[in-house]
């Protein structure tokens, strides 16, 4: 009598093993032939009760065994199922945090990340930006004219469509402001004349003008594309021996300007 299990799941890359068993009379014959499924490279010991191949490739294979004496013949069928393996997931990597400067061309990079197909970059939170090239490793984009943090997304995908995700923070850094020589206030006129510059260069870019004392907006300097300003307003009452502060929008400060004050 011949017995085999007829049915025998493996993952693929796995070695098979193909058992008969003989309970009846004498064999004189064994012989292990595929008869269906993917072509097996080596099925080896065929001419065996105990026969075997290496599963490269996911697919149903069948099997057939047959036992030859002086009884006769016996057959019996084998099926083998082969399944993929599993795949590990990608590892998306937005890269790192970092601070850059205003107005700045800014690089994302995803390269880090790990069994990548496919990339794709959005933008999770801060002032609406255009990102260039967003389904690639390394997209950019122009930093606002602001002081604020800017969140995006990456997406990865897999060659088996697993996907994973990461995001990074880009933060900018306040801009660095400077008065020139000594502002001046005319008590007869009211006028102001004060100069300085930021490393933020205009357009939308401006410089308000504060009283030190009391906090009263005196008026707002426009930044110039060379990142010049200059305010030449008016406003009353500013007394000898008082300063000014300046605030940028671009998040700079100047505390306590000393003023010269003339007629």
């Amino acid at each position: 009598m011949l017995t085999v299990q007829s049915e025998i799941a493996v993952t693929a890359g796995d070695t098979v093993k193909l058992d008969a068993k003989n309970t009846g009379g004498e064999v004189t014959k064994v012989l292990w032939t595929q008869v269906g499924g993917p072509p097996v490279a080596e099925l080896r010991n065929s001419n065996t009760l105990n026969a075997s191949f290496e599963a490269m490739e996911a697919g149903n294979y069948k099997f057939e065994v047959t036992l030859t004496g002086p009884g006769g013949e016996a057959k019996a069928f084998i099926i083998v199922t082969v399944i993929e393996q599993a795949q590990e997931p990608p590892i998306a990597d937005g890269g790192t945090e970092k601070t850059v400067k205003q107005g700045s061309t800014v690089t994302l990079d995803g390269s880090s990340s790990v069994r990548a197909q496919s990339y794709k970059w959005t933008q999770v939170s801060g002032t609406k930006i255009t990102l260039n090239n967003a389904n690639t490793v390394k997209p950019t984009f122009v930093f606002p004219k602001k002081l604020e943090s800017l969140v995006f997304e990456l997406e990865v995908t897999a060659a088996d469509g697993q996907t994973k995700t990461d995001q990074v923070t880009i933060n900018s850094e306040k801009d660095i402001l400077t008065v020139g020589p000594s502002p001046t206030y005319s008590t007869r006129t009211g006028r102001w004349n004060i100069i300085g510059t930021t490393d933020v260069f205009g357009p939308l870019v401006t410089i308000d003008i504060f009283r030190t004392n009391g906090g009263k907006k005196i008026g707002t300097a426009v930044v110039d594309e060379l990142g010049n300003w200059r305010f030449r307003g008016t406003s009353q009452g500013f007394l000898r021996g008082e300063t000014i502060y300046l605030k940028s929008s671009s998040g700079g400060e100047l505390n306590n300007i000393p003023v010269q004050v003339v007629r």
